[in-house]
């Protein structure tokens, strides 16, 4: 929903880098959110840290960041380019916030007094 609410609205104004820009930076901050680090972190800091919380291949997610950086930056940006950019941007976001909204419920249930015989 999110994806195509932001097609939507750049794809009106033409603004595809835009798009990739904002996608690229809500991922950022789920990572930086979700792993505890700072926002500001480099694209490979983030990249290993989103690996080692979610298992996921980090090479992969700093190859995404990277590719996003260049495309926001890129005027000729194809209308196909931004979009599947911002559905892996997003789908990657997605995960993240899944294990940011999991993850309390999981301590809640480890917490001494909690297990059950």
């Amino acid at each position: 929903e999110f994806v195509k609410m932001l097609g939507t609205l750049y794809g009106r104004a033409r603004a595809r880098q835009a798009a990739v820009h904002a996608a690229r930076t809500r991922l950022r901050r789920a990572i930086a959110a979700t792993c505890g680090i700072p926002l500001a972190s480099d694209d490979e800091t983030l990249a290993r840290a989103a690996g080692a919380r979610m298992g996921s291949d980090e090479a992969l997610t700093a190859q995404l960041l990277a590719d996003a950086a260049r495309a926001a930056g890129d005027p000729d940006l194809e209308q196909e380019q931004a979009l599947a950019l911002a559905r892996r941007l997003q789908e990657l976001s997605a995960r993240l916030h899944n294990v940011r909204t999991t993850a309390p419920a999981f301590a809640q249930v480890l917490r001494p007094g909690n297990v059950r015989s």
